[in-house]
């Protein structure tokens, strides 16, 4: 039985609804939710799993990357394509999980694809594990690092480069897993190979703790119970790191890494996941709005902003502010406002609150 005091799956699935209606409208989306039987078989799946939903300009930027290459594909998210892996997490039921994890393999399956190209580092994991005990895997898995490497080494002087990208980077790796190490050693691949990008080393996290290390039955950055000071430290340790190293620019590897690393972005210290390079090298970039609207911390005004998305998906700007909060203004502000009023009466933002000087939340929007 899943254990829904530590995994509220009906909140799990519906949170990236909600965060993904303010950051993307309806019409943009290059991906289905919903299962339908293919009428065609297709060279590639991309599987993009189910939290990078949190981020979808991630997923617009792999989208149109594989377009303008000319990829057969076919991208899926969500529920009906989910690894399971978050039942087993969070929810402490294995059994749930491997009756997910087999659904969304058959349908896989079904679009009959050389390779299944896996977004999410859980999912790469998880089926990994399933045709690893396969004599004759119905086709590949390979995670969208090494996939795409791979496929701008082909290409060579044919990849549509239309500009230089001009920026130092330090890269935020992994270790935990085989497979981290594959990802890292494709995306330096890939950094020889976007113009303009000139890699510096590996970051090293903060003191107070890697962004992106999760805890809790919600699975939150471990930094959300960080105080003001707390939070500003591993900020300015960042930004030394990347000043030593003649950097401008922090690169995460996985979508999550980039939806925790994020928040401590300023001016002085871009963060973004590597995609977003390759992207931009290509002309096909997509503004980042999460990281805006976090930036942003009033909800009124992240609605506004929203607007555009979220009227597609049928929203009153009431329903808009409420999601905005949910998402955009944490928990964990109420513990940072230190101020001199405690964040209740003397009218900064909760944006100047976090990063009083480092963030030009005008120039965001």
């Amino acid at each position: 039985m899943i254990d829904k005091t530590k995994f509220d799956v009906k909140g799990y699935y519906t949170a990236m609804a909600e965060s993904k209606s303010l950051l993307i409208a309806r019409d943009d989306l290059k991906w289905t939710e919903r299962w339908v039987e293919p009428d065609r078989p297709y060279d590639a799946l991309l599987a993009y799993g189910c939290a990078v939903q949190h981020t979808p300009h991630l997923m617009q930027e792999a989208a149109n990357v594989l377009d303008l290459l000319g990829v057969d594909y076919f991208a899926v998210t969500g529920r009906q394509f989910c690894c399971g892996r978050p039942f087993e997490k969070m929810g402490k039921d294995g059994a749930a999980a491997d009756r997910i994890s087999d659904k969304s393999y058959r349908r896989f399956m079904s679009y009959r694809p050389k390779v299944a190209v896996q977004w999410c580092g859980a999912c790469m994991r998880q089926y990994l594990d399933t045709i690893s005990s396969q004599q004759d895997p119905p086709f590949a898995v390979v995670h969208i690092t090494k996939f795409l490497a791979d496929l701008l080494q082909a290409r060579g002087d044919d990849v549509p480069w239309v500009r230089d990208v001009r920026t130092r980077v330090l890269l935020e790796a992994h270790h935990d897993h085989a497979q981290a190490d594959i990802d890292t050693a494709a995306i330096l691949r890939i950094f020889e190979m976007v113009p303009g990008v000139e890699f510096a080393g590996f970051v090293e996290p903060p003191s107070a703790g890697t962004p992106c290390d999760l805890e809790g039955p919600k699975a939150v950055g471990v930094l959300n119970k960080a105080d003001t000071e707390t939070f500003q430290g591993a900020i300015k340790e960042l930004e030394d790191q990347l000043e030593a190293a003649r950097a401008d620019t922090l690169v995460t590897p996985y979508h999550k890494c980039q939806m925790e690393w994020s928040k401590l972005s300023t001016k002085k210290m871009a963060i973004r996941e590597w995609i977003s390079l390759v992207a931009e090298a290509m002309g096909v970039g997509v503004q980042d709005r999460y990281t805006m609207y976090w930036h942003l911390g009033d909800p009124e005004k992240i609605a506004e902003e929203a607007r555009p998305q979220w009227e597609t998906w049928g929203w009153t700007a009431e329903q808009a502010i409420e999601a905005a909060r949910r998402h955009f203004v944490p928990e964990y502000a109420i513990d940072v406002h230190h101020c001199d009023c405690g964040g209740s009466g003397c009218g900064s933002e909760g944006a100047e609150l976090l990063w009083p000087g480092l963030i030009d939340v005008a120039a965001l929007v």
